[in-house]
């Protein structure tokens, strides 16, 4: 993102809605947008923590950051449950056809699967 100016930002952005005519600063609009803007601070805190649990909170952080650690976050997740279900079936006596099925449900791409013969069952 290209870095702006704090003139340009006010100019381009707020001093319409802050601004009379004139010139002269609306205290009570300037009040509700620094509310406005104290509550996004505080929700993208929250946002922040959430998607990346808990690694990363602070408003300024990059977005890059966020979705590369959330998008990891989310794939160690995604992990953890399939784990967790595969164990859940071997418990319950699935069988090795019965495991394969669930993998390929998973795992839509084939080639991740690929058994030249019913012995690479066996290793």
């Amino acid at each position: 993102m290209k870095k702006q100016s704090i003139n340009s930002v006010y100019n381009n952005f707020f001093k319409e809605i802050i601004e009379d005519k004139d010139g002269n600063i609306n205290k009570r609009q300037l009040k509700k947008e620094l509310f406005d803007f104290r509550e996004m601070i505080d929700n993208n805190t929250k946002l922040f923590s959430r998607l990346t649990g808990g690694i990363f909170s602070k408003p300024n952080t990059s977005p890059d950051v966020i979705f590369e650690t959330a998008g990891e976050q989310i794939g160690n997740e995604i992990k953890s449950d399939i784990r967790f279900d595969f164990m859940m079936k071997v418990n319950e006596g699935s069988t090795i056809e019965e495991l394969a099925v669930y993998i390929k449900s998973i795992i839509p791409d084939e080639d991740y699967l690929y058994l030249d013969d019913e012995s690479d069952l066996d290793n």
